[in-house]
């Protein structure tokens, strides 16, 4: 499958996807979360040999949901609550163990998780405060610790990624619209005058990095463990940010990245070693870029569609 297959459901938050199993190279389920039009948390899950039915588990989300795979058999998913707190919900050996906990905290920005650490078990959420600056709560051990924050102004939500699972970097844009990144030694600017805040993934050799210009091109950067490359064009006229599935391609560094063209249609390129594809079509109408994830050797793409119905895109 590459065009859109609808996964139906009404919903008003762009859709979020995490493959998850055995291990990352042997994930076969995958699970989507969104926002339903009466405010509430939505899921639709695959199971062995079909999909099981959009259900709900209530509660007043006011930011698109993100999921991520925690462990073997586990997901965690954050979004913003009704009194812009951060909500917690914990889907675990196959039953959802937490429902719309309350982590605290006055968020003006939707959430983002990643798992780090040596054995890949620690879990921090990102958001932006009241003051714009970046907060962030850690599970750990069983345990989360107090909000605490890195500083500085934004303007865009913070997009975390973890590198070779000990590497640590958050990227948003800054109010002079360049691109920020903190790393160990804090925030450093990498530059540059871009209009949507940038996405972040990781591939086993590099971070890759991607924004749009003033012109609406797509532009890239990458981080190899010691150096930045440069910002280079990719071309294109983004209407939208872009979104970017990194695969798990030692030897490749395979990355997909999407957008909505001026026909309103996805479309994608693939990023390999650094040197871009041509633009491909994926077809449907769109007014966000889909999120994905890799799941074996396919990149899953899911997105909101016109009608409102969540799609998915295999390729």
């Amino acid at each position: 499958m590459s065009e859109w297959q609808s996964l139906g459901g009404v919903f008003t938050s762009q859709p979020h996807v995490v493959t998850w199993g055995e291990d990352q190279f042997k994930d076969t389920r995958w699970m989507v979360v969104a926002v339903g039009t009466d405010q509430a948390f939505w899921y639709k899950e695959s199971l062995t040999d079909s999909d099981s039915p959009w259900a709900s588990l209530g509660g007043i989300v006011m930011s698109p949901p993100h999921i991520v795979k925690s462990g073997d058999s586990s997901l965690d998913v954050f979004a913003v609550g009704v009194k812009s707190d951060l909500l917690h919900w914990r889907f675990e050996n196959g039953t959802w163990v937490t429902v719309g906990e309350s982590l605290g905290g006055i968020l003006t920005s939707a959430p983002h998780a990643v798992m780090f650490g040596e054995e890949n078990d620690e879990l921090i959420v990102f958001a932006l405060g009241t003051d714009r600056a970046v907060w962030f709560r850690r599970f750990s051990n069983g345990i989360w610790s107090p909000w605490d924050t890195l500083g500085r102004i934004f303007s865009s939500a913070p997009r975390a990624v973890t590198w070779r699972q000990e590497n640590l970097a958050v990227f948003a844009l800054g109010p002079d619209h360049a691109v920020w990144v903190w790393m160990d030694t804090g925030w450093t600017s990498l530059g540059g005058e871009f209009t949507s805040p940038p996405c972040a993934v990781a591939t086993p050799n590099y971070i890759h990095v991607f924004t749009s210009d003033t012109k609406s091109a797509l532009q890239y950067r990458r981080w190899d463990g010691t150096n930045w490359s440069d910002w280079r064009s990719f071309g294109g006229i983004l209407m939208s940010p872009p979104e970017a599935i990194a695969s798990t391609d030692v030897v490749d560094d395979v990355v997909q990245v999407y957008t909505v063209g001026t026909d309103s249609a996805i479309w994608y390129m693939s990023v390999v070693l650094d040197q871009p594809s041509i633009w491909q079509s994926l077809g449907g109408v769109f007014t966000l870029s889909p999120q994905g994830v890799t799941n074996l050797d396919n990149f899953i793409a899911v997105g909101l569609q016109a009608d409102h119905a969540a799609g998915i895109s295999i390729t």
